[in-house]
This record gives structure tokens, sequence and C-alpha cells, in this order.
């Protein structure tokens, strides 16, 4: 929100954790 990035995280269907990184501001 507004920190220029943001880290999801996610686990998928094998139980496995994702960590998603969103760049925004970024054109």
């Amino acid at each position: 929100r507004g920190n220029g990035s943001t880290i999801a995280w996610f686990k998928d269907p094998a139980g496995n954790i994702l960590s998603v990184i969103e760049q925004t501001g970024i054109p």
C-alpha cells in the first residue's frame, strides 16, 4: 500500500508456500 512493493504469500495445492512480490508504481 504505497510502500513500493507488496509481498503476498500463497499456499499451492501441493502444500508449498509461494512468495509473490508485486512491484507497484513501476510503468
